[in-house]
């Protein structure tokens, strides 16, 4: 062979060698699962610890591959469970799906959703399926076990044309390029927006609670707070006006980008007035004007005389109450008098006085607080209470207007258990049920049976006093008491029975108290309930109610419930007759009852005749005797109409 031929041969073979040379490497997947929980290790102190983009770049991988992953390595071991691609991908899916699952775990737990809690809590999982999957993998044979293979070849150039090599480098160049730029992005993010942010805090560090009322001359207590977004350092000062006049200015200083501080700043107001308007306005870098045109703000009413709850807040006064029912609120005052100053508060609905309390002299710019207490006794389910402050023993209220709150006084059942003191001297009265108790008042009693309640009197008059008690029924005075002397404190307290003799549903009893033999009653408005008086023999109509006139149609039927009561202490039986302008339609029969028993029926009769106004008479009779018990009978009348 000549040395041409030789050399063409050797070139050949050359290339073929070039074109065939490959390399394959197969790494079991035990070996991966170890490297794994390596770098995790590796990279938890770095992703913790670190800050910017190096920890934007190893914490990808630690959060977006390596739990599904794991979890994969845990879940399939084999290698025919899954091919490589479908591994892949999984791998990043699962991850994504994973790492919220952990994030809602962790938002119930005392940790909360916090950057280590959460680093720990992926660490911990992806250490634990990487133990997992490799002592799984360990158990299997090894031509089961799921390795990866690496197979590398050279670039085999043959047979491809020029077009295509250029499109392959192409390609490659755009990939490399890929990765460079998100590596630059990752590496230099793109600057966000600039800004600044501004808020203001109650005084607990917390958007809620802002001072709704201060006293003249006392403090305004609130938290600013300023966080720098603008990217590079910046000086911030606040302004805060009230009503527009510019009262202090804080300087916060100079701040990083990111960087925040709150300022726990007070502000006193030296003018009364409701619904003070106070704004913060924000300043950077010495500018005459502020940040935001519309600046934050709060309203404040200053004052000298208040009224708070009884936990010592403003607002969330109580709205229902039961008729009777204390109130407890704070009431205070403020002297602004450049000379010592008594006041006088009187608390005030529906110009009737519920309370009155004086103060002390008090120094200038001294205050006086006191928890009072008061009953609201006018039932009416929107009321506003008054609190009137006058000066020593003006006659004039100091202000023009009362401090107001507004309550709902629903009726107690049926009672009414105080009444008002009148101020630092009164009387208390009450009325309690049978059993002593300021409830249970919703009684029925037949007419003529006596009814029993405990009333009550309590000397607070600095001096000795005696009282008269005159219950009412139906404005009929039923019973009077009168009380030995009370001295300052003593208290009377006796058992009292009255009969009504007027029949009727909810009949008011009234409880009027005198004072040492005076003509006119101590308050103007006495206690009360209602009470239930059923007759002997009663007509009511289909529904329940007395009856009066009723109008029907010719051929209508009339129905009504007749009810007797037997107050014989024998047994006796009853007959009522019905009679229609004197002519009788019906006739009833009770049985025999015994005392106290009743009977009641729903009874109905036609009316045959048409007339304007009829008479309907119920007359009763008892144990067959011609004569009716009453000389009157119970009656009503109809209107019968032509339909």
């Amino acid at each position: 062979m000549s040395h041409i031929a030789k050399e063409r041969v050797l070139q050949v073979k050359w290339r073929v060698c070039i074109i065939c040379t490959s390399h394959r490497m197969k790494l079991d997947n035990r070996k991966i699962l170890i490297g794994v929980i390596a770098l995790t290790l590796l990279l938890f102190p770095v992703v913790a610890f670190s800050t910017g983009p190096l920890r934007i770049a190893l914490g990808l991988l630690f959060v977006i591959f390596f739990p599904g992953y794991t979890l994969l390595s845990a879940l399939f071991p084999r290698q025919d469970s899954l091919g490589g691609i479908e591994r892949l991908a999984l791998s990043f899916g699962l991850s994504i799906a994973v790492v919220p699952l952990i994030g809602l775990v962790l938002n119930y737990t005392p940790w909360g959703i916090r950057l280590y809690p959460i680093l720990i809590s992926i660490t911990l999982f992806i250490l634990i399926t990487s133990a997992v999957g490799w002592y799984r993998q360990r158990k299997l044979p090894a031509a089961e076990r799921f390795s990866v293979t690496f197979k590398a070849s050279a670039i085999n150039w043959v047979g491809i044309s020029k077009l295509d090599r250029g499109l392959s480098v192409l390609l490659a160049v755009a990939i490399v390029a890929a990765l460079v730029s998100l590596g630059y992005a990752v590496a230099a993010p793109k600057q966000g927006e600039r800004f600044s942010e501004f808020y203001i805090l109650g005084i607990e560090g917390k958007a809620e609670d802002y001072p709704q009322q201060v006293l003249l001359g006392e403090p305004i207590d609130i938290v600013i707070g300023v966080v720098n977004h603008e990217h590079l350092p910046t000086s911030y000062q606040v302004a805060i006006t009230i009503d527009g006049v510019e009262k202090k200015r804080v300087d916060i200083g100079v701040l990083a980008h990111e960087e925040k501080q709150e300022r726990r700043v007070s502000i006193i107001p030296r003018a009364l007035g409701e619904n003070r308007k106070v704004e913060f306005h924000l300043y950077k870098n010495d500018n005459d004007e502020p940040c935001f045109e519309d600046p934050l703000h709060l309203y404040v009413d200053v004052v000298t005389f208040y009224v708070l709850n009884a936990e010592g807040e403003v607002g969330e006064y109580p709205e229902d109450v039961q008729q009777g029912e204390s109130i407890e609120l704070i009431v205070g005052v403020l002297n602004d008098e450049d000379q010592p100053t008594s006041y006088r508060v009187e608390i005030r609905t529906d110009d009737t006085l519920y309370r009155e309390i004086s103060t002390e002299a008090l120094l200038y710019h001294e205050k006086w607080e006191e928890k009072v207490s008061f009953v609201p006794w006018l039932q009416k389910d929107e009321q506003e209470i008054q609190f009137w402050l006058y000066e020593s023993d003006e006659a004039e209220p100091y202000f023009k207007s009362p401090v107001t709150i507004d309550i709902g006084v629903a009726l107690y059942p049926r009672c009414v258990i105080a009444t008002p003191p009148k101020g630092d001297r009164f009387t208390e009265f009450y009325v309690l049920n049978a059993s002593g108790k300021s409830d249970l008042y919703s009684w029925q009693a037949d007419i003529g049976e006596p009814v029993q309640v405990i009333v009550g009197i309590v000397n607070h008059e600095y001096e000795r006093a005696s009282y008269r008690v005159k219950i009412k029924a139906s404005g009929i005075t039923v019973k009077e008491i009168t009380t030995e002397t009370l001295t300052h404190g003593d208290k009377w307290e006796g058992s009292v029975t009255f009969t009504p003799w007027m029949w009727g549903k909810e009949e008011l009893v009234e409880l009027w108290l005198y004072k040492n033999g005076e003509a006119d009653p101590y308050y103007e408005i006495p206690l009360y309930f209602f009470i239930d008086v059923l007759p002997e023999f009663y007509v009511l109509s289909a529904e329940g109610e007395r009856v009066y006139t009723l109008r029907v149609e010719l051929g209508e039927p009339v129905e009504v419930i007749v009810g007797v009561v037997n107050r014989e202490h024998e047994a006796t039986t009853y007959r009522v007759e019905m009679k229609v302008d004197g002519v009788l339609v019906k006739e009833e029969t009770t049985g025999a009852l015994s005392h106290r028993d009743k009977w009641e029926k729903r009874v109905s009769f036609t009316p045959r005749m048409w007339s304007k106004q009829q008479k309907v008479e119920f007359w009763l009779y008892k144990n067959g005797e011609a004569e009716p018990c009453h000389e009157e009978p119970l009656h009503f009348y109809i209107y019968v109409v032509i339909p």
